[in-house]
């Protein structure tokens, strides 16, 4: 019996190593170990399946699927997400994560995802079960999709392949590294794709969901400890990291012009690939490690009688899948915020003293007016969660 799925076309957006195909290598061992932000009270379970292209264009067929089920030989996503986990087993020779090539084009991954609602999301009795969305996710190279510089004239049939692909998409994710800091020269040319795609007459455009995601979450939290992932994990952490990106990138408020026709879900939200270390709560990003390589590494520990080292015991992601489950299904949770949300995160935070509103070190202090007299500790008191937990940051960072 073939199952009538509904298809989806994504583009995975966002400047060289920034980490986007990262996100993608690790959504399946983010799914199978539920380090998602979904309540299981809304969500009881997902199943992510691979599949071929001709499973995605034809439909698929009744069968027992698993997380990551692998075409017959292996399937693209296979290798690369092996692609990932082989830099730390590699440390000594070379530890490079290699990625799709510019020149090579837009690289396509064909998946299949389900879900059971949760007890709390309780279908009607007359209601059948969600139906399977097929996922076509376009990956294009950050000097392809994102570029600061205009690539070079003989990429011109792999940037018209793009721009195809984006005429067509039904969402798109936009990946934005929190280490980057200053001016984001490639911003100019994902704005020119945004406003292309906002002049679109709606009846034309199929666009129908945005995701910016934050990546990088864990690098925030580095002087915390073993307090980290405590913090992180907090949705007002969150929600403040993402106002506060918003506020000092300015060309993202330019978004904002898709979500004002209302046809258009725009929303925000943090990430890690690398995440919290298992048991400590650290983030999980080896200093001593990283210095020999070309990008930061994972914790390692000792394994088998051999005692090889492996990075697998200690890691856990930080919703890298969320933002693909959002992009397929218009699923949300307590992770995914909208421009009201920021907005009202700004009144909130504009009615605290100055001194209090730095989150971290990350981006360079503005010159600000002579800080008001300091509230006392009843009005303090009042002020709510989120500003409680700005001034535990505060405090923790002295």
């Amino acid at each position: 019996m073939t199952v009538a799925p509904i298809r989806t076309i994504i583009c995975l957006l966002g400047p060289s190593n920034g980490g986007k195909t990262t996100l993608l290598r690790t959504m399946g061992s983010c799914l199978a170990q539920e380090a998602y932000g979904y309540a299981p009270g809304d969500i009881a379970s997902f199943n992510l399946t691979e599949i071929l292209e001709q499973e995605f264009n034809e439909g698929l067929h009744d069968a027992g699927r698993r997380i990551i089920k692998r075409p017959a030989g292996g399937g693209r996503y296979a290798s690369e997400e092996s692609q990932f986990h082989a830099r730390e087993a590699q440390i000594d020779h070379w530890g490079q994560e290699v990625s799709s090539r510019a020149s090579d084009g837009p690289a396509d991954y064909f998946f299949s995802l389900e879900w059971t609602p949760g007890p709390l999301a309780a279908l009607d009795s007359a209601q059948e079960a969600p139906e399977p969305v097929l996922m076509q996710i376009v990956d294009a190279a950050g000097d392809l999709s994102t570029w600061s510089r205009p690539p070079p004239e003989d990429w011109a049939h792999q940037l018209d392949d793009l721009e195809n692909r984006l005429r067509v998409m039904e969402a798109a994710i936009v990946v934005v590294p929190l280490d980057s800091h200053g001016t984001d020269l490639w911003a100019a040319h994902l704005c020119e794709v945004i406003d292309k795609l906002v002049r679109m007459p709606s009846e034309q455009r199929l666009l129908k969901r945005v995701i910016v995601v934050f990546n990088k979450y864990e690098q925030l939290f580095a002087r915390f400890g073993t307090d980290a992932v405590l913090v992180a994990v907090r949705p007002h952490a969150a929600l403040y990291t993402v106002r506060r990106e918003f506020q000092h990138r300015r060309w993202l408020q330019r978004l904002s012009q898709l979500a004002r026709g209302g046809d258009v879900d725009l929303r925000f939200t943090v990430a890690s690939s690398l995440g919290f270390t298992r048991l400590f709560g650290t983030p999980n990003v080896d200093a001593d490690a990283s210095k020999s390589v070309s990008g930061p590494m994972r914790f390692r520990v000792k394994t088998g009688s051999a005692g090889e080292l492996a990075a697998e015991p200690l890691w856990r992601p930080f919703m890298t899948v969320d933002p693909f489950i959002f992009a397929a299904t218009g699923l949300v949770n307590g992770y995914m915020f909208t421009i009201q949300d920021l907005e009202n995160a700004q009144a909130l935070g504009d009615d605290l003293p100055q001194e209090e509103a730095a989150f971290d070190d990350t981006w360079p202090e503005e010159p600000a007016p002579p800080a008001p007299p300091k509230p006392s500790a009843f009005t303090r008191a009042k002020r709510g969660t989120l500003g409680a937990l700005k001034r535990f940051f505060n405090a923790s960072g002295d």
